[in-house]
């Protein structure tokens, strides 16, 4: 075999193998410094030609620095250079002092967030046993609440957001935000335990859907900040958050739906869904695809229609223009519930199949004992009509898909 050309571009191929080494390493900084990806790029594309003209033509190049020797020695040139050398170095100290900068508060941050979810996690495992009644999961919810709202040690950190990217202040700044919104959320349900108000015909369990939601967003959001914030500490910490993201997202969303009533306000089921979509954008742009997240969690929303139940079932529960006058939501059967309140179904589960059957079983759970107020029976034959022709959907709402 003839080796002879490949000989011949040796030097275009070390150049190209140099130029490769550089390039990858500003690429591995997760797209922290563009300009040096920029430059890199640059240089991966012309380095291969201008090593193999270098070499090629050592003789000419020599002979140009001998030529002009004389220019080379000129003060001029040396004054350039040691300006030049005194730029580069003043830009590399700069540089590894705004990364030294960066990796303490991604630090600062990292440690005051990783505390807050924690908080949010005692907070949602009191919120799952609330009700007016129930004083010792308020007290509880009182004591954790406090610690969230101490917020000292975050707005030190925030003040120093501007030595960031946009995806890092787009994320921090969304994450305190969400988080202030949720203590005043959490504020007015306990405030609602205490007093019993009912303000717009809300009861307890609309205003712990609201709190729910705004936890679980407010937590996985943060799980977001930890990942983004650890590309400036450390990888290992990255993998592990984002592992930590997976798990938490399934496991919170099980719980939401074992603990909170399967149905939901259609405001509100469109207001986690543009936050589900957020959490996605922002997902796709974050999360490390070389580390695998094999779990999924899928959703199903079944759309009530009075029209539909009572054509199936043979009733007439009822009139629309009734609907209108019921004002105390909390002692109406569900059923009522469902059509003054435009409240649908919703399940949560880690696979489609899954998903189906536990809508189904919530959809007979709710309309047996909403009947049997009424005394009308209800068997599967009904639940089977209802679930086939009520509008539904299944969707896999995993952030990582």
């Amino acid at each position: 075999m003839d080796l002879s050309p490949v000989i011949q571009i040796i030097p275009a191929l070390i150049g190209l193998i140099i130029s490769a080494l550089i390039f990858s390493y500003f690429f591995s900084k997760n797209n922290q410094n563009r300009k040096g990806i920029i430059c890199s790029t640059l240089f991966f594309l012309v380095s291969p030609f201008l090593f193999q003209i270098t070499i090629e033509h050592q003789k000419t190049v020599k002979e140009f620095f001998t030529d002009y020797k004389d220019v080379f020695s000129f003060p001029f040139i040396t004054v350039l250079a040691t300006a030049l050398g005194i730029l580069l170095g003043n830009t590399m100290l700069r540089l590894v002092a705004q990364r030294k900068e960066q990796k303490e508060i991604a630090i600062l941050f990292i440690n005051i967030i990783d505390a807050q979810i924690k908080c949010m996690g005692f907070i949602n495992r009191y919120l799952s046993n609330l009700s007016e009644q129930n004083r010792t999961s308020i007290e509880y919810i009182r004591i954790y609440l406090s610690e969230l709202s101490e917020q000292n040690s975050f707005e030190t950190a925030f003040r120093k957001i501007g030595i960031y990217s946009e995806t890092e202040i787009d994320l921090i700044s969304r994450y305190s935000t969400e988080c202030k919104q949720l203590i005043t959320y959490i504020k007015r349900l306990l405030l609602y335990c205490e007093t019993r108000e009912i303000e717009n015909g809300l009861n307890l369990t609309l205003r712990l859907q609201i709190v729910k939601i705004s936890l679980v967003m407010t937590i996985l959001l943060g799980y977001l900040c930890l990942i983004q914030m650890s590309t400036f500490y450390s990888s290992e910490k990255m993998n592990e958050y984002q592992q930590q993201f997976q798990h938490d997202f399934i496991e919170i969303l099980n719980e939401f739906n074992s603990s909170v009533p399967a149905i939901i306000n259609q405001t509100l089921y469109q207001d986690f869904r543009k936050r589900i979509n957020l959490l996605k954008d922002k997902s796709t742009k974050i999360i490390n695809p070389q580390i695998e997240l094999d779990r999924n969690m899928y959703i199903c929303i079944i759309q009530i229609d009075l029209e539909t139940i009572n054509q199936v079932c043979n009733t007439n529960f009822i009139e629309p223009s009734e609907v209108q006058n019921i004002k105390d939501f909390s002692s109406c059967s569900t059923i009522h519930r469902l059509l003054s309140s435009d409240l649908n179904i919703v399940s949560f589960r880690e696979s489609e199949e899954d998903t189906r059957q536990n809508a189904r079983r919530h959809l007979n759970s709710i309309l047996s004992e909403s009947m049997s107020i009424y005394g009308i029976p209800i068997d599967d034959t009904h639940i089977e009509n209802l679930f086939t022709q009520l509008t539904k959907k299944v969707e896999n709402i995993s952030p990582w898909n």
